[in-house]
């Protein structure tokens, strides 16, 4: 059953992959690996929208084995998709207690700590979990946006510019070059470094709301709704731009 669940899931069958798996924890009730089960039960069930169920389903794994890093990161993860930013930074702390290695639960506990506005807790976490893995690149780059908020350009540049010549190719690290030249009012490179990114990915959609900002930035309002229309098509929502249209007006 437990073989049959994951051929479903490889094939996007989570209706199949979900009954496999109840049917499975069924048949072996006392099974030691039920708690992974019933967590993977719980990230499925995410998966379909259901989150009232995905939460219980976690409840139980945690219930069962209350030492797995890895179903509070998941339960720590529902949480913050689902606003209780609090709740997940707790389960992250327990998740860290387990393991204090888990470079997941160091990532995701700064993200919600930068998410209740806590930014000096997101920057001790990110470069705790530097200690522990230097190379961390998600690491490096959140560390960067934190310094961006917290007004710190000059530094926030000078490890933007370490991590393009470590990774040319990636089109992430240009747009958020150019959104800190855009706060920078540097809005030539901040092009520049727009046009290297949809260069990289042409279906970049976040790149032209960059772009779209820059030329707000100028005057450019024709312009700057062609880009952001553009980047509706591509599939970034309208509610996240929904106060830009209305400059372009």
């Amino acid at each position: 059953m437990i073989k049959k669940s994951n051929a479903c899931f490889e094939q996007n069958d989570l209706a199949c992959a979900i009954n496999s798996l109840e049917t499975a924890i069924k048949k072996e009730p006392k099974n030691e690996k039920n708690y992974i089960h019933l967590s993977n039960l719980g990230t499925m069930h995410r998966r379909i929208g259901k989150n009232k169920e995905a939460m219980a389903y976690y409840n139980k794994a945690i219930k069962l084995n209350n030492k797995s890093a890895f179903v509070y990161n998941n339960r720590a993860s529902l949480k913050r998709h689902m606003e209780d930013y609090k709740g997940s930074i707790e389960d992250h702390t327990t998740a860290l207690a387990l393991e204090p290695a888990n470079e997941e639960a160091w990532l995701n506990r700064s993200y919600a700590r930068k998410l209740l506005g806590d930014q000096e807790g997101a920057e001790r976490d990110l470069r705790e979990l530097l200690k522990i893995n230097p190379a961390n690149y998600q690491a490096k780059s959140n560390l960067v946006n934190i310094k961006k908020l917290q007004g710190k350009y000059d530094e926030a540049l000078e490890d933007l510019n370490t991590l393009i010549s470590e990774h040319p190719g990636d089109p992430l690290l240009f747009n958020n070059r150019a959104d800190l030249f855009l706060l920078m009012k540097a809005y030539e490179k901040g092009m520049e470094d727009i046009s290297t990114a949809l260069k990289l990915d042409t279906g970049y959609g976040i790149a032209y709301v960059t772009r779209a900002e820059l030329k707000l930035a100028t005057g450019d309002k024709t312009s700057a709704r062609l880009d952001l229309e553009k980047a509706l098509k591509l599939g970034v929502k309208e509610t996240q731009i929904v106060s830009l249209l209305a400059q372009c007006k």
